[in-house]
């Protein structure tokens, strides 16, 4: 049995335009070095704000596991 993971071709994409600002920028010098959200937004090919929405969306289900392991916790006690 394979136990390579198949990517769709989504995430192919993705990789290949990561891929594509990691070698501009390794040819070309890092723009904007400290503004992580602006980098990720130009290696995925998305807007800012995505990067926001979807940073604010992970945090908010972090927040919302953390709290359900929380109140599991409680219950064992």
């Amino acid at each position: 049995m394979s136990t390579k993971k198949h990517l769709r071709s989504q995430a192919k994409e993705i990789t290949a335009k990561v891929y594509r600002r990691m070698k501009y920028e390794a040819e070309n010098g890092v723009e904007k070095l400290s503004d992580a959200r602006w980098r990720t937004a130009q290696a995925v090919g998305v807007s800012e704000s995505t990067i926001t929405r979807i940073l604010k969306e992970e945090k908010q289900a972090s927040t919302s596991n953390d709290t359900s392991q929380k109140s599991d916790i409680s219950y064992r006690i």
